[in-house]
């Protein structure tokens, strides 16, 4: 059991599990199991291999083009939560130079962030999407009733997925 079926296991706490119990909702049930055993087979079957490192020391030299994807997942500019503390514009923006690097190398990549929550926007973002023509892709998922601290439950929050390549609804 965990909160909204999260499984992490965080650094600051000697790399243990660090999520709060969860209602009968985050249980870890015959469903889940399925859909976690389907994405193992998958990625047995791909031979796929993954990396969990920081972006800034992460080689990318020994990636293969597009048959290599990086997938980011930053803690968000515009939000605050407790692993946000050391996240700032100039880490944001290194991320950014990253990707474009990727980018320029033939690396497909995948960035998860939001473009506003909470009356912020991140201008450094839709900048860096603006100038390179990245393709975004708005989720559409309401977060009413994750948002348990929050005060105002009707403030927007936009959260996207931003890519070097274009996601084939089919596939």
């Amino acid at each position: 059991y965990s909160f909204n079926n999260q499984i992490r296991f965080a650094g600051n706490k000697g790399w243990k599990f660090n999520i709060p119990f969860g209602a009968n909702r985050s249980s870890f049930n015959g469903a889940m199991r399925k859909n976690l055993e389907g994405f193992v087979k998958a990625i047995q079957r791909k031979n796929c291999k993954f990396y969990s490192e920081d972006f800034s020391q992460f080689e990318i030299d020994g990636l293969i083009g597009r048959d290599s994807m990086v997938y980011a997942d930053p803690p968000y500019l515009v939000s605050q939560a407790t692993y946000n503390n050391e996240w700032n514009e100039t880490k944001e923006n290194e991320l950014l130079s990253f990707l474009d690097n990727c980018d320029k190398n033939g690396i497909r990549f995948a960035l998860s962030n939001v473009l506003e929550n909470k009356g912020k926007t991140n201008e450094i973002l839709k900048k860096w999407i603006s100038e390179n023509g990245y393709n975004v892709y708005h989720l559409e998922k309401s977060y009413a009733n994750s948002y348990y601290h929050r005060k105002n439950k009707e403030t927007v929050t936009d959260e996207v997925l931003i890519t070097n390549y274009t996601i084939n609804d089919n596939a």
